[in-house]
């Protein structure tokens, strides 16, 4: 319904920025990655400063597994404005997939800075220094998740990690409990 309204838009005015990233955006949620990133690319030619559509091109790219071209448009779209903390996680998220630690680390944190309020940054985040052996920082980020979402299973898994590889057995027990008695 929401395409077929876009595209009476757009008979009218085909260059309609809003609507052809609108039209994207509904097609995303469609999983039609290509066809979303075709109006994206066509939202962000008739607006240069629609950030947005370079970052849901991005994570199109990223579902089709076009990691280079992902992180061509988050840097493009970080490059015009760095406020959007989303756009610093989905970039942190490539780091990874890339092998970049500290970029990811890095992106991590601006995107926490940006926006405190989101438990799955902190997650990442926690488990990025888990496997760098950093077990305080990991803790701190599980932490944190769990005061967001006290009900967030992930964390409780992420603690639950954080005391296995430390060899804190009864924390990981209790710390698995809650996870299985959660989900």
């Amino acid at each position: 319904q929401a395409i077929r309204s876009f595209n009476l838009v757009l008979t009218y005015n085909p260059d309609h920025a809003d609507a052809l990233f609108l039209r994207g955006y509904a097609k995303f949620q469609l999983s039609d990655y290509y066809g979303a990133s075709e109006d994206f690319t066509k939202a962000y030619a008739n607006n240069r400063f629609l950030t947005d559509a370079l970052y849901y091109r991005a994570i199109a790219a990223i579902e089709m597994n076009q990691y280079q071209q992902a992180l061509k448009d988050l840097i493009l779209a970080i490059d015009i404005d760095d406020r959007q903390g989303e756009y610093f996680h989905a970039r942190a998220y490539l780091h990874t997939v890339f092998g970049d630690t500290l970029g990811a680390i890095s992106d991590y944190e601006k995107s926490i800075q940006l926006n405190a309020a989101n438990p799955g940054v902190h997650l990442n985040l926690g488990l990025l220094y888990l496997y760098r052996k950093d077990y305080l920082k990991a803790s701190d980020h599980a932490n944190k998740a769990l005061i967001i979402d006290p009900s967030n299973s992930e964390a409780h898994l992420l603690k639950a990690n954080i005391a296995h590889f430390q060899q804190q057995y009864p924390e990981a027990i209790k710390e698995y409990l809650s996870v299985l008695e959660q989900d």
